[in-house]
């Protein structure tokens, strides 16, 4: 989330809230993701009414966001849960007005569209409500109909759907994948017509870096790996492949029109991409494009980005698609014993990846048989 909201060009400062928790080598990591990242640590508020949501996460911490309420230093904050993507920016929100503050401007939730979700709020802080809230988050009539905070946030603040429009965002201001699961292979013009898209919410469960969330690969969770992969080679990646790459999949998630695009894939596995973009080619033609054949592309000649010598890699364009990918694939069977077959430890593997991606391979073949997602695992730590 993070490195997709700095992507937005974004100049406000961005402070980062963690329990105690929270490592302190996360903590590095987060200080470092984006220049004038601050961390701050808060005390981590306890859900009290867990056996509605039994998940761990929300009995020891799922009312920690109250904090925001309390940090006077600010006259405004924007407000984005962790788990969202941001695509465009969302600056214009600090200087909206808000009568009934405070009472946040959110934007709609999917079930009921009458109330309000808390993924993204904006808030003007005042500790005299951050102390009101506290003091009703045990109280049964404020009872959290989700498990959460966004069903105790509506029950704080029941008058959001009366309120004047200022406090209400577009959906597209938090767009909840639930409703693209739930009707964009039956009609995808619902969710086209959540335009403009600012921010993608992957709430519920499993989410896409979760393990069985990496089961789940559509389009959505796709967008959210494009962007893990992007920030994960961003100090190799020349910055215009970067950003040509994270333009070419948002304008995917993005079209207007029911079109889509059909991507034949081998079975049980999946080809995980840090596309870089096509180059041109050698001959005079302004540009190329798949042959007749199945197998066979127009080839593109790039430098390659690694490190490593002065050779020439070669990059092609996935038939189907347009993304650009390296002609060597490096295959991960062997991979901490997936496939089966004699284990590669998950050092020697993390070492042979970041080879490749020296050499400029960005295509890698991985599976979901491959030893219950070891490969992918492995994958994922040496991308960090």
């Amino acid at each position: 989330m993070l490195f997709s909201l700095r992507r937005t060009g974004t100049t406000f400062p961005v402070i980062v809230l963690v329990t105690p928790s929270v490592s302190a080598a996360t903590r590095r990591k987060l200080a470092a993701a984006a220049a004038g990242t601050v961390v701050k640590e808060v005390k981590a508020l306890a859900n009290p009414h867990a056996g509605v949501n039994p998940d761990a996460s929300w009995v020891n911490s799922g009312y920690t966001k109250l904090h925001i309420w309390g940090m006077e230093e600010f006259d405004r904050l924007v407000y984005i849960d962790a788990d969202m993507l941001v695509l465009g920016s969302l600056d214009a929100l600090f200087q909206r007005a808000m009568p009934l503050a405070p009472l946040p401007a959110a934007a709609p939730d999917v079930f009921p569209p009458d109330k309000f979700n808390a993924g993204l709020l904006v808030v003007k802080p005042c500790k005299t409500t951050l102390a009101a809230m506290l003091e009703c988050a045990a109280d049964p009539r404020f009872k959290s109909y989700d498990g959460g905070d966004t069903g105790f946030l509506n029950a704080f603040f029941p008058g959001w759907y009366a309120a004047p429009a200022e406090h209400r965002l577009t959906f597209g201001y938090n767009a909840l994948r639930t409703m693209f699961h739930s009707t964009y292979d039956g009609n995808p013009g619902y969710w086209n017509a959540v335009q403009p898209l600012k921010a993608v919410h992957f709430c519920s469960s499993p989410k896409p870096w979760d393990a069985a969330g990496a089961k789940k690969k559509g389009d959505l969770e796709m967008l959210w790996w494009q962007y893990f992969l992007a920030a994960s080679t961003m100090a190799s990646a020349p910055p215009a492949a970067v950003a040509a790459m994270l333009e070419s999949a948002r304008a995917r998630l993005l079209q207007i029109t029911a079109a889509t695009t059909t991507i034949t894939k081998k079975k049980k596995v999946s080809a995980t991409t840090s596309p870089l973009p096509p180059s041109p080619a050698p001959s005079s033609s302004s540009s190329s494009s798949s042959s007749s054949s199945s197998t066979t592309t127009t080839t593109n000649t790039a430098v390659g980005r690694g490190k490593v010598g002065d050779g020439v890699m070669q990059y092609t364009t996935l038939p189907g698609t347009d993304l650009c990918v390296s002609r060597l694939c490096l295959g991960t069977m062997s991979f901490v014993g997936a496939g089966g077959m004699s284990a590669t430890s998950e050092a020697t593997a993390i070492e042979v990846l970041h080879a490749a991606f020296d050499r400029g391979i960005n295509f890698i073949d991985s599976a979901e048989a491959y030893c219950d997602h070891a490969a992918e695992r492995v994958l994922g730590k040496a991308c960090l």
